[in-house]
């Protein structure tokens, strides 16, 4: 009895650290929600600038930029015409070019950065660690530990391998467009699995981590 009691803590006082840790690290690394938005009806003809275009939608210069392929200020003043656009074909080019622009301006860029540099040195520690064998039954659940506790909690549950992959074909739904940096995760993500086969799900997965843990924490 006493022993299934401290499995019992074991596994609340686990739940409560990713709990309160969550919190705080949503807290200090929270920015603009990533989601995406759905495509909005643009005021558009044929005879309007695009600098015209632009007020009208209240849209940025960069949006308009990526769109339209602009080198210079003074192509805001020519008519969509003069494009060799139709307006469907224009509006379309805006949808996408927004819809970059936004995921865009969702992502914390340092937080990227330092979150993929560690998940990438973690994964090719424990591969490593794997390999050689040293990965005991002793210390696995300690690593799995750090695992949950740095990307779990620190990072707010990043890298996120299914949460790359939704995401990239949400986006291509929506708008039939790709976001550059996603489509690399996803790739890397992809070569990881089928070289290292359910690592990935074992190690570089949050979810999966702390199922894992807690697994261990019950058959030990």
């Amino acid at each position: 009895m006493q022993e299934k009691i401290n499995l019992g803590l074991r596994f609340l006082l686990i739940i409560l650290i990713v709990l309160v840790g969550s919190i705080i690290s949503v807290r200090l690394w929270s920015g603009k929600a990533e989601k995406i938005d759905a495509p909005v009806d643009l005021v558009i003809n044929e005879n309007m600038t695009i600098a015209e275009i632009g007020k009208a939608n209240k849209l940025e210069n960069i949006v308009l930029k990526i769109a339209f392929g602009l080198r210079s200020k003074e192509e805001m003043k020519k008519k969509l015409a003069d494009f060799d656009l139709t307006v469907e074909q224009a509006a379309s080019k805006i949808q996408k070019s927004m819809a970059l622009q936004s995921e865009d301006a969702s992502k914390n860029w340092v937080k990227i950065v330092v979150k993929f540099g560690l998940w990438f040195s973690f994964l090719i520690f424990m591969f490593v660690m794997m390999k050689k064998k040293k990965v005991s039954t002793a210390n696995r659940s300690w690593f799995y530990f750090i695992a949950v506790m740095i990307f779990g909690v620190m990072l707010s549950a990043d890298p996120s391998p299914m949460g790359t992959i939704k995401d990239n074909f949400a986006l291509f739904g929506a708008y039939h467009v790709l976001f550059p940096p996603r489509i690399v995760a996803f790739v890397v993500m992809l070569i990881m699995v089928i070289l290292a086969n359910k690592f990935i799900c074992s190690w570089g997965c949050q979810l999966g981590t702390l199922q894992d843990l807690i697994f261990r924490i019950n058959k030990n």
